[in-house]
C-alpha cells in the first residue's frame, strides 16, 4: 500500500463530502488529485461514528464521510453531518453526492435520462431541496407542503453561476473527468462493475400506469408502454438544475412519484433521501447522478454509473471556487446555529402571516391569471341570447329523445345545425340554463361571435376554457399554475400548442365535462377549430368530456362533422318546432310592442299578422324579426294590410329592401359604412363609424383631414388583397384603436413598443400553424430607413429621414392578404400605392411575399439617390480642393456631411440586413410548403398552385443592388475622410511654413540685438569710469566762451581703456567657455538650458562637488 502524506492538522480541511452508498464514497475517492492520510492532531469526537477518507482535490482539502453501511434517510444523514461538524469544526462548506431518482418529463422539456446530473438550485420559493413526506393535508384535493428547507451557502450559489454561464459556452468536463478516473482505476473501466455508460438501449421509460412485469431487466416489459424520446447525439450526461425532492420514503412507483410531486406542488426534477436531513444541519449542494425514474422498473444498472457522473460534476464545480474563499467563508458549524435561530424566527412570523396573506394571494392569483390569459367574456353573449329568449321557446329540443341521448351520454357529441337567423345562439342559452340547472356535472361555454374578434379563433375558445376551468381548483387548477410559472409567471403569453395541452390535460382531470359551443361558422380559425373537435372523438384524449355545437351547414361542416360524430348525431333543427317559437314571439310582441298595441289592432288583423309573419317564417327567427321592425313602423292598421301584402320571401330580400329603402342623399355614406364593414372584418362601432362618415375626400382619393384610420388608405381588389396607410404613432396614442389594429391583423406586441419604434431596421415574422403542424399563414413585419440629403440651405446642408414600416399578413387558407404600410406622407403613400398596385394580378398575389418585391424596389431607389447625393458632395469637395498657399476649409461642414454618410452606409446596412431576413423566411416558408407536400422546398406561390420564381429572384437581385450600394457607400466614406485629412496636411504644413519664416526672422533680431549688446558693454566702462570720478572730458569758459580739454583726461585712459580691453576679452572668452557641448548623444543644447548645463559643467570641473 502506497504511502500517504498527512497533514500537519485536520484544521485544513475546509470543505466535507457527504455520501450515503459505498459506491458513492468510491466514487468521490476516485475523483481525488491526491490521498491523504488521517492528519495530525485528529480528535475524533466521542459520539462521532463516522468514517473518514482525506484528499486533495486541485487547491482544496476534503474530508469524505459515508453514512454507516445500510442505514438511510434522512435522519442518518443529519446524524452523519452533525457528527462531522463535531469532529471537524474547520469546514466551511458541504458536498452532498450520489445517485438519485430522475423525474423525467419529455413533453414539459425535462427530458432526464439514466447518467444524467441533477444539481439543486433555489427558485424563491425553496432553497433547492423540499421535504416530500412533511405535507399538510388541506380541504378538497389540496396538500401543502410544511416547513422550509435551508439553501446552500452563497459562495457554493456563486460558482454555480460562474459554471451554469461556461456550460453555455463549452462542453462541460465531466466526460474527460470520468475518462481520467477510469484511467487511473483501471478496475472501474470494465463493463461488469459498471462504472461506464450502460448503452441507451438499457435506459428506457415507461409510462406511470404501466407497472414493471417481472425480471432484474426490462426486457420482457412492452415496447408499446414505452414512452418515445429523441434519440440524442451524444452519450455524454446532461446536467440539470432544479427542485430535489428528498424524503425518507424509497420512491418505487410511478403513480406514487407523481402524486407525490403533485402533493408538494414544487417542479420537481429528481428524488433522493438525504438532503432534507442535511440543509438545516449542514448547509451543502446536492448533486445527484440519475440511476433509475422512480418507478417499478428500477434496478440497479446505471448505479455506479451515476454516481461517478455526479462525482465528476463536483469536482469540476470545485474548480470554481477559490481556496481563499473558501477559507473565508464562516464555519458551517457557527452558520448552522444562526441558522437555526432565524428559522425558528421565520416560522413564528410565518405562521401569523400566511392567515392574512392566503386569502389576499388567491383573490390576487386568480386577477393575474385572468389578466395573463386576457380571456373573452362569454357572459355578455349568455345575457344578450336570454334577453332575446321568449318564454317557453327551445323547450321541443329539451324534450326531445336526441337531447335526452346525448345528455345521458348515450351520444357522445351533438350537431345542431341549421341556416343563419334560425335562433341558434338563442337555443344554445336554453341548453346552458337546462345544463346548470342539473348541474350534475362541470359545464362550459363559448360563443363565437363575428361582431368582436376577440371571439374568433381557436386561441381565444382555449382562453376561455381554461378560465373557467380554473376556480374549479385541484389538478385542473395546478396544471394552468404550471402553465402560468413556465411563462414567466405571466410575462410571457402561451402559444396556442401550449393551451391546447393544458386545457387537455385541465379536462381530463374532472370526472364529467360538457362543452357547449355555439357558432362555430363565425370561427375566423376554422381548420385549427375542426382539427381540435376531431380530437374529441379519437383515442382517450377526451374520453369524458362531450360537446354540443352549432353552426351553419357550411360545406366544410358537412364534410367533417359527421364524420367525427356520426350521422346520427347530427341534427337538423326542426322547421315546424321553430315555426311554432316563432308564432308565440310574434303573438307576445304584438301584445308588448307599443306600435301595436297604440293602434288598437283588431283580432282579425292580428291574426293576419301572426300567420303571414310567424308562418312565412319558415324557421327564420331573424326573418320574423326583421318583418316585425318594419311592420311597427306603419302608422295605420291600412299600411299594415299593405306591408302583409308584400312581405319579402327571405332574408336576402329582406336585405335587398333595406338598401334600396335608403334616403338618396344617404346612399353615398351608407355606401362607405357597408364597404368599411367587408374589409375590417368586424362591425364598426359608432364612433368608428362617425369618423368614416365625416371624412372628406378630395378628387386624387385623399384625405384633406388625415384620420387615424384613414378611409382613403383602404383599398380592395379582386385578388383579396387589402392595403392600408394609418398612422402608427397616432394609433399609439388612441388604446381602442390599438387594440383594433392588433386583434384585427394579429399584430404582436412587440411591435408597439418603443424600441421598434426608434429603431433604425429590422425584420420579423411569425407563422401560424394548426394542431397538426401545417402552415396555416405567415406574418412579418419590417423596418426600412433611408436619408436623403436635399441641398444647401442656409449654410447647412438639409435633409429628411424616408422610413418605411410594413406590417403583412396571409392566410393560407383564403389566399387572403393585408399589408399595412404605417406613417406614410400623402406623397410617399401615393407613390407606394401605385408601386403596390401597377401591373398587380391574381398570379402574383397568391404569393406571400409578393409586396415585399415592390417595397424593397423602393428602398433600393431611396438608397441610391442618397448614396449618390453623398458622392456629389463629395466630388464637390475634390474639385474645390485649395490650390492657393492659405487654405481655409470649414471643418464644421466638411464633418457634417462625413456623418450624413456615415447614417447612410447604417441604414444600408440595415436595409441589406433586413432584406436577408425576408429571404430567409421565404425560403422556410418555400420549406415548410415543401415538406407538407413532400416533394421537397417550393416557392410559396408554386404550392398555391402557380410558380412565381420571379419575387425570390428579384428579392435577391435587389438585396445585391443594396450590398453594392452599401460598398459605394463606404467608398465615399472612405474618399471624404481622406479629403478632410488631406486639408488638415495642408494647413498644417502651410501653418509649418510660416513657423519656419516666424523662426529665421527670430534668428536675424538675436543677431541683431546681439551687436547692439556688444556695442553697449564696449562704452559702458569709459561710461563708469565718467560717472565714478565725476569728470568730464572737456571744460568751458563762459567768460571766453572756449572748450578745452580737461586736466584730468588722462584718468580716463589710464582707467577706461583698460577695462573697456578687458571686458570684450572676458565677453568672447566666456562665450567660448559657455558653448554647450554634446552630453550623451545629444548633439547641443540651446537658450537658458545651454547655459545651464554650461555651467554646471565648469563647476564639476573647478571641482566644486555639483554634477554636470
Amino acid at each position: 500500500m502506497e504511502s500517504r502524506k498527512a497533514l500537519e492538522s485536520p484544521d485544513f480541511y475546509t470543505i466535507g463530502w457527504i455520501t450515503a452508498l459505498s459506491i458513492e464514497r468510491a466514487a468521490a475517492v476516485a475523483m481525488l488529485d491526491e490521498q491523504h492520510a488521517q492528519p495530525d492532531g485528529f480528535v475524533r469526537h466521542q459520539t462521532d461514528t463516522n468514517s473518514y477518507a482525506w484528499g486533495r482535490i486541485g487547491d482544496h482539502n476534503i474530508v469524505i464521510v459515508s453514512l454507516p453501511a445500510g442505514l438511510y434517510g434522512t435522519t442518518s444523514a443529519a446524524t452523519t453531518a452533525s457528527n462531522l461538524l463535531s469532529s471537524l469544526p474547520s469546514i466551511r462548506i458541504g458536498l452532498l453526492v450520489g445517485i438519485g431518482g430522475g423525474i423525467s418529463r419529455p413533453n414539459e422539456d425535462r427530458d432526464i435520462r439514466l447518467g444524467d446530473i441533477v444539481v439543486s438550485q433555489p427558485d424563491g420559493t425553496t432553497g433547492g431541496i423540499c421535504q416530500y413526506d412533511l405535507v399538510k393535508a388541506k380541504l378538497g384535493e389540496n396538500r401543502e407542503r410544511k416547513g422550509f428547507l435551508a439553501m446552500p451557502p452563497m459562495l457554493l450559489l456563486n460558482s454555480l453561476a460562474s459554471i451554469q454561464a461556461d456550460h453555455e459556452l463549452d462542453d462541460s468536463k465531466v466526460p474527460d473527468l470520468l475518462q481520467e478516473m477510469l484511467q487511473n482505476k483501471p478496475k472501474m473501466a470494465k463493463q461488469s462493475p459498471g462504472w461506464v455508460y450502460q448503452g441507451s438501449d438499457n435506459d428506457r421509460l415507461f409510462k406511470a400506469s404501466y407497472e414493471h412485469t417481472s425480471g432484474k431487466d426490462c426486457s420482457s416489459c412492452s415496447a408499446a408502454e414505452e414512452i418515445k424520446r429523441d434519440p440524442r447525439d451524444t452519450t455524454d450526461p446532461m446536467i440539470h438544475y432544479g427542485i430535489i425532492a428528498s424524503g425518507n420514503t424509497l420512491v418505487k412507483d410511478a403513480t406514487a412519484r407523481d402524486r407525490i410531486v403533485a402533493d408538494i406542488g414544487e417542479d420537481c426534477i429528481c428524488f433522493e433521501m438525504e438532503a432534507a436531513g442535511l440543509m438545516n444541519h449542514f448547509p451543502c449542494l446536492v448533486i445527484r447522478g440519475i440511476c433509475d425514474y422512480a418507478d417499478s422498473h428500477k434496478n440497479d444498472r446505471w448505479q455506479r454509473y451515476a454516481a461517478a457522473t455526479a462525482a465528476a460534476y463536483a469536482k469540476e464545480l470545485l474548480a470554481y471556487i477559490p481556496a481563499a474563499d473558501v477559507q473565508n467563508t464562516e464555519k458551517a458549524l457557527v452558520l448552522v446555529q444562526s441558522m437555526k435561530e432565524d428559522l425558528d424566527h421565520v416560522r413564528r412570523e410565518g405562521d401569523r402571516v400566511k392567515s392574512i396573506v392566503e386569502t389576499r394571494e388567491s383573490k390576487q392569483h386568480l386577477a393575474d391569471i385572468e389578466r395573463w390569459l386576457d380571456p373573452p367574456n362569454t357572459s355578455t353573449n349568455i345575457n344578450k341570447a336570454r334577453d332575446l329568449r321568449h318564454e317557453g321557446t327551445g323547450t321541443w329540443l329539451l324534450t326531445s329523445s336526441v337531447f335526452d341521448d346525448w345528455k345521458a351520454g348515450r351520444r357522445p357529441h351533438l350537431w345542431l345545425h341549421a341556416l343563419a337567423g334560425c335562433g341558434k345562439t338563442v337555443l344554445t342559452a336554453t341548453i346552458l340554463e337546462n345544463l346548470e340547472q342539473s348541474g350534475t356535472h362541470t359545464t362550459l361555454a363559448f360563443f363565437f361571435d363575428f361582431s368582436d374578434v376577440r371571439k374568433q379563433t381557436l386561441d381565444s375558445l382555449l382562453r376561455s376554457l381554461a378560465f373557467q376551468l380554473y376556480p374549479l381548483g385541484g389538478e385542473a387548477a395546478r396544471r394552468l399554475d404550471h402553465l402560468f410559472g413556465s411563462h414567466d409567471d405571466g410575462r410571457k403569453q402561451p402559444s396556442t400548442a401550449a393551451l391546447l395541452d393544458c386545457v387537455k390535460s385541465m379536462i381530463r382531470v374532472h370526472d364529467k365535462v360538457t362543452i357547449v359551443l355555439d357558432a362555430l361558422d363565425e370561427c375566423t380559425t376554422r381548420r385549427e377549430l375542426i382539427s381540435w373537435i376531431r380530437s374529441f372523438t379519437t383515442g382517450s384524449t377526451f374520453g369524458n368530456a362531450q360537446l354540443i355545437v352549432t353552426a351553419r351547414p357550411e360545406q366544410e361542416f358537412q364534410r367533417e362533422i359527421p364524420r367525427y360524430f356520426g350521422e346520427e348525431s347530427c341534427l337538423l333543427l326542426d322547421k315546424q318546432a321553430i315555426n311554432a317559437d316563432i308564432r308565440s314571439y310574434v303573438t307576445a310582441q304584438l301584445a308588448q310592442l307599443p306600435g301595436f298595441v297604440d293602434l288598437r289592432l283588431s283580432q282579425g288583423l292580428l291574426e293576419r299578422i301572426r300567420n303571414k309573419v310567424g308562418d312565412g317564417a319558415d324557421g327564420m327567427f331573424r326573418w320574423a324579426k326583421c318583418q316585425l321592425d318594419a311592420l311597427v313602423q306603419c302608422r295605420t292598421p291600412r299600411a299594415i294590410e299593405e306591408a302583409l301584402e308584400s312581405l319579402p320571401l327571405d332574408l336576402n330580400e329582406t336585405y335587398q329592401r333595406m338598401v334600396e329603402s335608403i334616403p338618396a342623399e344617404l346612399e353615398r355614406d351608407a355606401m362607405r359604412l357597408l364597404q368599411f364593414l367587408v374589409h375590417t372584418m368586424r362591425p364598426l362601432t359608432l364612433p368608428e363609424a362617425r369618423e368614416v362618415i365625416a371624412t372628406q375626400i378630395d378628387g386624387n382619393g385623399e384625405a384633406v383631414d388625415k384620420q387615424v384610420i384613414d378611409p382613403s388608405d383602404l383599398l380592395s381588389l379582386d385578388y383579396d388583397v387589402s392595403i392600408l396607410f394609418p398612422s402608427a404613432n397616432q394609433i399609439r396614442k388612441c388604446k381602442k384603436c390599438r387594440a383594433a389594429f392588433t386583434q384585427t391583423f394579429t399584430i404582436p406586441d412587440i411591435w408597439w413598443s418603443e424600441y421598434c419604434r426608434n429603431s433604425n431596421g429590422y425584420f420579423g415574422c411569425e407563422d401560424s400553424t394548426d394542431i397538426g403542424g401545417t402552415l396555416s399563414g405567415t406574418r412579418t413585419w419590417c423596418r426600412f430607413l433611408v436619408k436623403q440629403l436635399l441641398g444647401n440651405a442656409d449654410g447647412e446642408i438639409a435633409y429628411e429621414w424616408y422610413k418605411l414600416n410594413v406590417f403583412a399578413t396571409w392566410d393560407r387558407a383564403t389566399g387572403r392578404t393585408a399589408v399595412l404600410v404605417f406613417d406614410l406622407p400623402l406623397s410617399a403613400a401615393r407613390r407606394i400605392r401605385h408601386q403596390l398596385l401597377d401591373g398587380l394580378d391574381e398570379e402574383w398575389v397568391r404569393d406571400p411575399f409578393w409586396m415585399y418585391v415592390r417595397l424593397v424596389e423602393e428602398v433600393v431607389e431611396r438608397q441610391d439617390r442618397a448614396v449618390w447625393a453623398v458622392r456629389d458632395w463629395v466630388r464637390t469637395i475634390e474639385k474645390s480642393r485649395a490650390s492657393s498657399e492659405r487654405p481655409r476649409p470649414n471643418y464644421a461642414w466638411l464633418h457634417d456631411i462625413a456623418r450624413h454618410s456615415i447614417h447612410v452606409s447604417e441604414t444600408l446596412e440595415l436595409g441589406t440586413n433586413t432584406v436577408e431576413g425576408i429571404l430567409t423566411h421565404y425560403h422556410r416558408v418555400a420549406s415548410l410548403l415543401g415538406a407538407e407536400t413532400g416533394t421537397g422546398p417550393k416557392e410559396p406561390g408554386t404550392t398555391a398552385g402557380v410558380g412565381v420564381p420571379l419575387i425570390v429572384s428579384r428579392l435577391r437581385f435587389f438585396h445585391d443592388m443594396l450590398r453594392s450600394l452599401h460598398t459605394r457607400s463606404a467608398t465615399n466614406k472612405a474618399r471624404l475622410q481622406n479629403e478632410i485629412q488631406l486639408v488638415f496636411n495642408m494647413v498644417a504644413q502651410y501653418d509649418a511654413r510660416i513657423s519656419v519664416e516666424i523662426g529665421r526672422a527670430a534668428q536675424a533680431d538675436g543677431a541683431a540685438m546681439r551687436t547692439v549688446a556688444f556695442v553697449t558693454l564696449t562704452f559702458l566702462p569709459a561710461t563708469f569710469v565718467c560717472a565714478v570720478f565725476s569728470m568730464s572730458f572737456f571744460d568751458f569758459d563762459a567768460e571766453k566762451g572756449v572748450w578745452s580739454v580737461s586736466g584730468e583726461f588722462w584718468r580716463y585712459w589710464a582707467v577706461a581703456v583698460p577695462v573697456t580691453v578687458v571686458t570684450v576679452v572676458a565677453w568672447f572668452g566666456l562665450e567660448r567657455l559657455l558653448r554647450p557641448t554634446p552630453i550623451d548623444g545629444i548633439e547641443g543644447e540651446v537658450g537658458a538650458a545651454g547655459v545651464a548645463v554650461g555651467l554646471r559643467k565648469v563647476l564639476w570641473e573647478k571641482g566644486r562637488g555639483v554634477p554636470a
